[in-house]
């Protein structure tokens, strides 16, 4: 499945692992409605079925086909696809049953929870060898400091919006 740029320019997968996660709204686009499992053939099937393949994963890989609920309300459904080597997470997709549009503090724990799993890697040269994912054990010891350095040295601006607290120390 090529993926396709801006100018319309056609370049071919690279075929790597890609650990990605989708958190959409109820309401967000008709392109993302109903689920994995109905018998609509939209734009969530479609991403998710490249994301499943360059993972190695099937549908019948899910943790739990009817989605784990929780939130206010139970408003969100989530299903999980995990790497059995290391129970990181691979491909993770959460609907959000009571939202329309954009994103609500409740989704910000929800991000950190996955993207906590991985590093980005950079090395003096400023070149990055690609993303990997950390250990279980070295996870417990990164303290919140580390990991704003970690990423800033990375190139991202780290921004701490509707954060409370270390998400270690929750």
């Amino acid at each position: 499945m090529p993926a396709t740029s801006t100018s319309g320019v056609s370049y071919p997968a690279a075929r790597h692992p890609i650990p990605t996660y989708l958190i959409h709204g109820y309401g967000d686009s008709q392109s993302l409605a109903g689920d994995l499992w109905d018998d609509l053939d939209n734009a969530l099937d479609s991403w998710a079925a490249y994301h499943l393949d360059v993972n190695g994963f099937s549908l019948d890989d899910v943790d739990l086909r009817a989605g784990f609920r929780s939130g206010w309300y139970e408003r969100f459904r989530t299903w999980t696809w995990t790497d059995p080597g290391t129970s990181a997470p691979m491909v993770k997709v959460t609907r959000n049953l009571y939202r329309s549009h954009t994103n609500i503090q409740e989704e910000t724990p929800m991000l950190w929870e996955f993207l906590r799993h991985y590093s980005h890697d950079v090395d003096p040269a400023g070149t990055s060898p690609g993303t990997t994912v950390r250990p279980a054990s070295a996870i417990s010891e990164i303290g919140c400091d580390s990991i704003s350095d970690d990423w800033r040295n990375a190139g991202f601006e780290v921004k701490r919006v509707g954060v409370t607290r270390c998400p270690q120390h929750a």
